[in-house]
C-alpha cells in the first residue's frame, strides 16, 4: 500500500492481494448457513434484517469499497 495512491489505488491493492493469496475455493458459515466462497468481489451482499452483531466487519469493507 505505500506506492497506492488515493482510495481507489488502496482498494485495488487489497483486492489484488486478496485474489493471491486467498485459498478459494473453501467453505465457511453464514448466519447459521454453510457456504462456499469461490471467490471476492466489490459489491457487498445486502444485510438481513435485523443485522447481524459482526456487520461492523461488513460495514468496514463498505466504507473501504467506497
Amino acid at each position: 500500500m505505500v506506492d497506492a495512491y488515493g482510495d481507489e489505488e488502496q482498494r485495488t491493492g487489497l483486492f489484488t492481494m486478496l485474489e493471491e493469496y486467498l485459498d478459494v475455493p473453501f467453505t465457511t458459515m453464514v448466519l447459521g448457513v454453510e457456504v462456499t466462497v469461490r471467490g471476492v468481489g466489490l459489491p457487498p451482499l445486502p444485510l438481513p434484517s435485523p443485522v447481524p452483531e459482526e456487520a461492523q466487519w461488513i460495514e468496514a469493507c463498505r466504507h473501504w469499497a467506497g
